[in-house]
């Protein structure tokens, strides 16, 4: 300050810079005799005194992150933002395409922070991989400088485990497919901690670590098993199979494992009609057995379609006066 000046000058460290940054609306308190005149007379206090805030610097990303198990996104800048955003500037270059801001339903700014959920459809083109794109002006500082064309790698994160969608299981050809809710990692795979079971067990039945030819796919989601002869022949024999799936059995490539979850339906695809194995007639009991080669549904036998033939008389359904229904339980369809 030079002699007789009417200005004081400062200049503040980067620390006190950042310090006065974060206010939201900085003012000047001045305390009484803080400065005098020439003559000696002190000032009066002043508190509360409103700063002209000078800023000739753009914004820019600090950092972007996006959680993956719920499509939250937060991206936050160096400085608070004006009030107009322009969010078709803002896209999410993901794996399967591009996801515009400006395209998503919820989505706000306060401060230097603003926040977007994308919804399922989203969640998907964005993938786990995404880099973020903002346009030279898409945001403004409140003195109106906009800020310039920028890309930032974006940090996925994960809080949500993997559930199971949905399980199948061919009668005809053992192979049954388990999908997942999100990609799997697949070291961490314990196929001993998933079993088939008839419903009701909680123990026993087939451990899917016993089953040898098995497979996670390329999007990671979908697991293949196909089981042997003798291990189709054991599951075939239960009345209802179910999945059972304990607890870390899988998890998702942050680590999330599966919650326990006993008694997971399976659909039963069955796309090959039974056929007859074999018949017998006891000629001194009068018993009649015949074989198939699946268990039947008793509820659909139409006996009337059963006939014996010989060469004087047919004998069909409304003479047999005694007769045993299969003893297995119908599966369900596909």
């Amino acid at each position: 300050m030079g002699a007789n000046s009417t200005t004081i000058t400062l200049t503040l460290s980067d620390d006190q810079r950042q310090m006065i940054n974060v206010m939201a609306v900085p003012q000047l308190d001045i305390e009484e005799g803080a400065v005098t005149d020439i003559a000696g007379n002190m000032i009066s206090a002043a508190p509360d005194q409103p700063i002209i805030m000078i800023d000739g610097m753009p914004p820019t990303v600090v950092s972007a992150t996006y959680d993956m198990g719920t499509g939250a996104l937060n991206i936050t800048f160096s400085e608070p933002l004006g009030s107009t955003i322009t969010y078709s500037g803002i896209k999410l270059a993901g794996e399967n395409g591009n996801v515009a801001l400006d395209g998503v339903s919820t989505k706000s700014h306060s401060g230097e922070n603003i926040t977007a959920t994308l919804d399922t459809a989203q969640r998907t083109t964005a993938g786990d991989t995404m880099t973020l794109l903002v346009s030279e002006g898409a945001v403004a500082d409140p003195s109106n400088n906009g800020i310039a064309q920028t890309a930032t790698s974006v940090d996925m994160t994960d809080g949500i485990p993997p559930l199971v969608v949905s399980s199948s299981y061919n009668i005809d050809t053992g192979i049954m497919n388990i999908t997942f809710s999100e990609p799997l990692d697949p070291t961490t795979i314990h196929y001993d901690r998933l079993h088939i079971r008839d419903a009701g067990r909680s123990s026993g039945g087939l451990s899917l670590g016993d089953v040898t030819t098995r497979a996670l796919d390329s999007s990671m989601t979908l697991i293949t098993l196909t089981l042997s002869s003798t291990q189709l022949v054991d599951v075939n024999a239960m009345a209802t199979p179910q999945l059972d799936v304990e607890a870390d059995a899988v998890a998702d490539p942050t680590g999330n494992g599966i919650a326990a979850a006993p008694d997971q339906d399976i659909t039963i695809i069955d796309d090959t009609p039974p056929v007859l194995l074999s018949s017998s007639y006891n000629v001194d009991t009068g018993i009649l057995s015949i074989t198939f080669s699946e268990p039947l549904n008793h509820a659909a036998t139409d006996y009337t379609l059963l006939s014996l033939l010989g060469p004087s008389a047919n004998i069909t359904r409304p003479r047999w006066e005694d007769r045993t229904p299969p003893s297995t339980q119908p599966y369900r369809r596909a």
